[in-house]
């Protein structure tokens, strides 16, 4: 089984940089992403765990503009 704690802010924050940008180059929207814990992930021969605590603030006119691509 392998682990991986990540609870440096710096890398948090990188992270959280890099998935925000994902998120806007594949929905069109900006979110800003902030983890208020430690990123956790286990890895076994079946299953990949993730668990994380993370906060995400998006403006309502990227919602509006999601719901109207989904519908």
């Amino acid at each position: 089984m392998d682990d991986m704690n990540i609870r440096s802010d710096f890398t948090k924050g990188l992270i959280s940089k890099l998935v925000s940008k994902a998120i806007k180059d594949k929905l069109g929207i900006s979110p800003t992403l902030t983890f208020k814990g430690p990123i956790e992930f286990q890895k076994d021969e079946d299953y990949a765990d993730l668990d994380l605590s993370v906060h995400i603030s998006i403006p309502v006119s990227d919602i509006s503009k999601l719901l109207k691509d989904l519908i």
